[in-house]
């Protein structure tokens, strides 16, 4: 039988919370779902800081063209891969330059961590 997930509560494994203020890191469950974000990543997907995004598709947060290549890499880094993606926020930012998303597994690998970086 499928599990039901409610997207307004947090995964029933609570993570303690992983990013630092200001910084582009996050963390985000097997299945794809926000677990929690930081500042910094908020931000540079246009969203305020403390915006409580928990329970969300973390692929939806980015332009429709990019969330296939968004999903292939959640679906490796939740396999064990460390995965880096190089996709492009001008839609949000305006600046002609690529951003890096840096997936990986926890070390207990029960969710993934992300980070955004530039080139």
């Amino acid at each position: 039988m499928p599990q039901t997930i409610d997207a307004q509560r947090p995964a029933a494994k609570t993570h303690r919370r992983t990013s630092e203020a200001g910084s582009c890191r996050g963390l985000v469950e097997r299945d794809g779902r926000i677990s929690d974000l930081g500042d910094g990543l908020l931000d540079r997907l246009g969203f305020a800081s403390g915006d409580d995004l928990r329970g969300l598709r973390f692929e939806s947060l980015w332009a429709h063209v990019d969330r296939p290549i968004v999903q292939r890499g959640l679906r490796r880094a939740a396999a064990g891969a460390n995965t880096v993606l190089s996709l492009d926020l001008n839609y949000l930012t305006g600046e002609d330059r690529s951003f890096t998303l840096t997936l990986r597994p926890t070390r207990d690998q029960s969710a993934l961590r992300v980070e955004l970086g530039t080139h």
